[in-house]
């Protein structure tokens, strides 16, 4: 799944995949990693939008588009709600713990 994190990750291919049905598989994600699929999908791609923030200058719209949001609105206000800090705020002032 992290592999394929800017795909559109398919529930009932993943679920095919693990030998679970859909719910099945939703509860046993959830117990093992602590947040729902989607929660966890949406950090995985911040995480990778951090990264190529830290690459230079690569423009927001390239970032969303590899990192599988639907616009640079949508990367930003998911970046804002996990990060606290707008992207390009990110970009200026990195993290120090990275």
């Amino acid at each position: 799944m992290e592999l394929e994190a800017a795909e559109d990750l398919d529930l009932h291919t993943l679920a095919r995949e693990s030998g679970y049905s859909k719910s099945q598989f939703l509860r046993m994600f959830r117990a093992s990693m602590g947040c729902s699929l989607h929660q966890w999908l949406i950090q995985l791609r911040i995480e990778r939008a951090k990264q190529m923030l830290r690459r230079g200058s690569i423009p927001l719209i390239e970032i969303a588009a590899a990192c599988g949001f639907s616009s640079h609105a949508h990367l930003s206000k998911g970046f804002r709600k996990a990060v606290g800090v707008a992207p390009n705020q990110n970009r200026r002032v990195p993290d120090p713990f990275m």
